[in-house]
């Protein structure tokens, strides 16, 4: 194979060599390793790749360069069960660019790169920027619950939305109400109503990481907190709960646990949890087994 040499005006045999090339891409400067092809008679270079491949080259390192890829954008999206075009509505975003990003056609501006990053870093700020969308959305908006219904992420953040709709509840509460409904259904009906994992913790079980999942809700503004007279703190929802996510079932555990414990004080849902032979038979720390679901008895 041989190509054409500008130079010696005529096509000539041809070397590769990788080397680094500057570029600079909305504002940040890269220097990317690349193929460039020289002529082997005058040593000239002369042209070699595609231009589409070289821009696909760029656009590559510009997005590792903040740790985003094409294939990171398309995950980010479909970790909500979205479609592009609901995923663009969502965002503010014209269907036409989000369906080039994943096709890597276009290099994202800085914002959307900001955009991609924060729902990586926090998937929860999209579910807060679809409620301020709600009445710009109109109609999409009820597609969107729709296909979020079947987003883990949506329904363990509406479970919990569920009872802080009822009233503000310290953390010991809210653990326990969820993993009672969770933990019922799984007895009640062989499956679960979130996709949580519940911990051994002294106070009893608790939501598997809870404390980073609380922060990144309250960061999202979907929850706020408030601190007592003895320093604890209480948890309030800034948002609604979508109750249409759950079946019958799952609306009727939850509203029977509300019913039963709702009122109850932390120390009294913890002693409760105490005598849990799935509580008892764990170590702190360690992932309480969901087959214990069956000898719950609440």
């Amino acid at each position: 194979m041989k190509k054409y040499c500008f130079n010696c005006n005529q096509e000539n045999d041809y070397y590769v060599k990788k080397e680094k090339v500057k570029h600079v891409i909305h504002g940040v400067e890269l220097n990317i390793e690349q193929d460039n092809y020289y002529c082997s008679k005058c040593h000239e270079e002369i042209d070699g790749g595609t231009i589409d491949d070289e821009l696909k080259t760029v656009a590559i390192a510009y997005l590792d360069n903040y740790g985003l890829s094409y294939e990171s954008m398309i995950s980010i999206r479909k970790k909500f069960n979205l479609t592009q075009e609901l995923f663009a509505n969502v965002m503010g975003w014209s269907n036409k660019s989000v369906v080039r990003y994943e096709k890597g056609q276009s290099i994202p501006q800085k914002e959307y790169i900001n955009a991609y990053l924060e729902l990586a870093l926090n998937p929860y700020n999209l579910f807060y920027n679809l409620e301020k969308k709600k009445d710009e959305l109109k109609e999409s908006y009820d597609l969107i619950i729709e296909r979020l219904k079947k987003s883990s992420l949506y329904k363990n953040m509406n479970i919990l939305l569920f009872f802080l709709n009822k009233k503000g509840l310290y953390k010991t509460q809210i653990n326990k109400l969820a993993f009672f409904s969770d933990f019922l259904d799984i007895k009640n009906n062989k499956k679960q109503i979130s996709s949580f994992k519940y911990a051994h913790a002294p106070y009893g079980p608790v939501i598997d990481d809870f404390d980073e999942a609380i922060n990144d809700l309250i960061q999202a503004n979907i929850f706020y907190f408030k601190i007592d007279d003895d320093d604890k703190t209480i948890i309030y929802a800034n948002i609604k709960c979508h109750e249409e996510i759950f079946d019958k079932n799952e609306l009727f555990i939850m509203n029977d646990v509300y019913k039963k414990y709702g009122n109850l004080t932390s120390k009294q849902l913890s002693d409760i949890s105490h005598d849990f032979i799935g509580w008892k038979n764990t170590k702190d720390g360690e992932i309480i087994d969901t087959d214990y679901a069956k000898e719950l008895n609440v």
